[in-house]
C-alpha cells in the first residue's frame, strides 16, 4: 500500500467489519500477510485485491481476509481510511489500470484468474 501507507505506520484493524469495495484489507497471501485494497467484492466470497503501487491485482477468497484496516497512526496522529471518501478515492486510483491499459485489455486483466 506504499506510498499511501508507509514503513512505521501502525494499522488499526477491524476483524468483524464487512469488507466493501475500496476498503483496505489485511489478508493471507503468499508468502506473507499482505495489506492491499479490495477493488471488487462479489457475492459468493470473491474479492479482487490490488496494491496501490502495482498495476494488476488478483482474486482471493473472502475467507483469506483477516481484517479491514479502519485507520492508521503516523507521528502520533490517527488517520481514518475506512470513510466513504477514502474508499471512493482508492477505487478511482485502483481502476486507473483500466484507463492505463485501455478498457478492453484492462478489464480482461482484472477478470483474469477468477477463482
Amino acid at each position: 500500500m506504499y506510498p499511501f501507507l508507509q514503513k512505521g505506520d501502525t494499522l488499526i484493524l477491524d476483524p468483524n467489519s464487512k469488507v466493501k469495495n475500496g476498503d483496505v484489507i489485511v489478508f493471507i497471501g503468499e508468502p506473507f500477510i499482505k495489506v492491499h485494497r479490495a477493488l471488487i467484492c462479489l457475492p459468493g466470497g470473491r474479492v479482487l485485491q490490488k496494491a496501490d503501487r502495482y498495476q494488476v491485482g488478483s482474486w482471493i477468497r473472502s475467507n483469506e481476509v483477516v481484517a479491514k484496516v479502519k485507520s492508521f497512526r503516523r507521528d502520533n496522529k490517527e488517520y481514518r481510511i475506512d470513510t466513504f471518501y477514502n474508499r471512493i478515492k482508492g477505487l478511482i486510483q485502483g481502476y486507473a489500470v483500466l484507463l492505463k491499459y485501455g478498457l478492453k485489455r484492462g478489464f480482461l486483466l482484472l477478470l483474469s484468474n477468477l477463482p
